[in-house]
This record gives C-alpha cells, structure tokens and sequence, in this order.
C-alpha cells in the first residue's frame, strides 16, 4: 500500500496507530533485553 494512500502505515488508521502506541506506554508490549541502569544509579 503507498503511504500516499494511507498516511496511517503500517497501521491501518490513526484508530489502530493510537490503540497500539497506548499498549506500549501501558506496558503491555516489551522487548526483552537487559535493563539500562540511568548514569545517575552508578
């Protein structure tokens, strides 16, 4: 699909890009990895 078409992508709408940024700042989604210790913590 061009973007041209659908400034949404990859998501289908500006509905979908809102529900899965939310997922995100919920925490619902994560990546694994090591956790980053903020220079202040050493």
């Amino acid at each position: 699909m061009d973007r041209t078409k659908n400034p949404f992508l990859p998501f289908c709408s500006e509905r979908c890009r809102t529900i899965d940024l939310g997922k995100w700042l919920d925490g619902k989604y994560v990546i694994d990895g090591d956790e980053i210790i903020p220079d202040s913590e050493h």
